[in-house]
C-alpha cells in the first residue's frame, strides 16, 4: 500500500510541475515580448529626437548666416556724423522674389526663374567687397572687392533647390572671384519664406510686412522720382521648413503655418508657399518650422 502510495504521490507532483513550468514559460513570452516593443518603442523616440536636434542646429545656423548677411546690408559706421534720421537701405541692396529659384550661368539676378519646392522664395542681397574684406558672402568667405563696372559680382542669393539625391537644401550663389559658384548651405530645407518689414513713417520701425510680390506692385506704381519701395525695409521676417535628413516611424502630420494661422499674418491666398497642407507632407520624415524678425543696421540711428 505504501509503495503504490507513493509512486501515485510521485505522479501528481510530477504533472503539477509541468504545468508550473508552461505557465512560466508563457510568462516569460509575454514579458520578453512587451520588453522588445518597449525597445522598440525607445528606438523610435530615440531616432526622432536625434532627428529633431539635427533639425534644430541647422535652422539655428541658417537663422544666422541669413541675419549677418542683411545686416551686412545696412551696416552703419558708428563714427559717421548722425543726420538724425534712420538710415536707409541704398537703391539695389535688397531684391526678393517669390517662387524663384537661380538657374544658369547668367550673373547676378539675371538667372533667376519660377518654379520652386513648396513655392520657396529667393532673396538676394547686394554687399561687394571693401578693401579690408570686412565684408562676408553667403559662403561665409571674405566678399571680393568689385569695380563700379562689375557691380553684377556684388550678388549673393539663397534659394531652394533639389540635390541630385533628390533632398532639398538651401543653396548660396556668389561671385567666388573668377567664376559664378554655386554652394549647399544645407541639407533638409524644403521651404523658405521671406516678409519684408517696411517703414512707411521714416521712425526705423516696420508698419507692415509684405511679400516681394506686394513690394514689386508698389514699385509699379511709384511716382518718378520716388526712392524703390526695397530703400524703405527695415526688418525681415525669415521663416523655414526643415524635413528630417532620415525617415522615421509614420508621422500624423498637420497643416503648417510658417507665419502663423491667424489669416491677417498668413495671407496664404496673396502669397503661395506660407501655408503647407498636411497631404503635401511626407508622413515618414519629421517636419519643423522655425522663423526670426531680423532687423536691419540701418533701423538705427547713426552714432553721433
Amino acid at each position: 500500500m505504501s509503495r503504490g502510495g507513493s509512486r501515485q504521490l510521485r505522479v501528481i507532483a510530477a504533472g503539477t510541475g509541468l504545468v508550473e513550468t508552461m505557465v512560466a514559460l508563457a510568462l516569460a513570452m509575454v514579458i520578453t515580448l512587451a520588453s522588445l516593443r518597449v525597445m522598440a518603442m525607445s528606438n523610435d523616440e530615440y531616432l526622432k529626437v536625434e532627428q529633431a536636434i539635427l533639425m534644430d542646429e541647422q535652422a539655428e545656423y541658417l537663422l544666422e548666416l541669413t541675419g549677418r548677411l542683411l545686416q551686412q546690408l545696412g551696416h552703419v559706421d558708428p563714427s559717421r556724423p548722425s543726420t538724425g534720421a534712420p538710415a536707409r537701405l541704398t537703391e539695389g541692396a535688397l531684391q526678393g522674389f517669390d517662387n524663384a529659384v537661380s538657374a544658369g550661368s547668367a550673373p547676378g539676378v539675371q538667372g533667376i526663374r519660377a518654379g520652386a519646392h513648396f513655392s520657396s522664395d529667393l532673396i538676394a542681397m547686394y554687399r561687394p567687397g571693401e578693401d579690408g574684406q570686412r565684408a562676408l558672402n553667403c559662403a561665409g568667405s571674405p566678399a571680393p572687392p568689385v569695380a563700379s563696372e562689375e557691380g553684377e559680382r556684388g550678388w549673393n542669393s539663397l534659394y531652394v533647390a533639389a540635390a541630385a539625391s533628390g533632398e532639398h537644401e538651401l543653396r548660396c550663389r556668389y561671385w567666388a572671384g573668377e567664376q559664378w559658384s554655386t554652394q549647399s548651405i544645407a541639407t533638409g530645407v524644403a521651404g523658405l519664406q521671406f516678409r519684408y518689414g517696411v517703414d512707411s513713417d521714416r521712425d526705423g520701425l516696420p508698419n507692415d510686412f509684405l511679400s516681394a510680390s506686394s513690394l514689386r506692385a508698389l514699385d509699379a506704381n511709384r511716382p518718378l522720382g520716388q526712392p524703390s519701395a526695397w530703400t524703405r525695409v527695415v526688418a525681415v521676417h525669415l521663416a523655414l521648413l526643415m524635413r528630417s535628413p532620415q525617415p522615421v516611424p509614420i508621422q500624423q502630420l498637420r497643416t503648417i503655418d510658417l507665419f502663423g494661422s491667424e489669416p491677417a499674418v498668413r495671407g496664404a491666398g496673396h502669397d503661395p508657399g506660407t501655408q503647407i497642407k498636411a497631404n503635401e507632407l511626407d508622413a515618414h520624415r519629421l517636419w519643423r518650422s522655425y522663423d526670426a524678425v531680423i532687423f536691419l543696421n540701418n533701423s538705427l540711428v547713426p552714432a553721433a
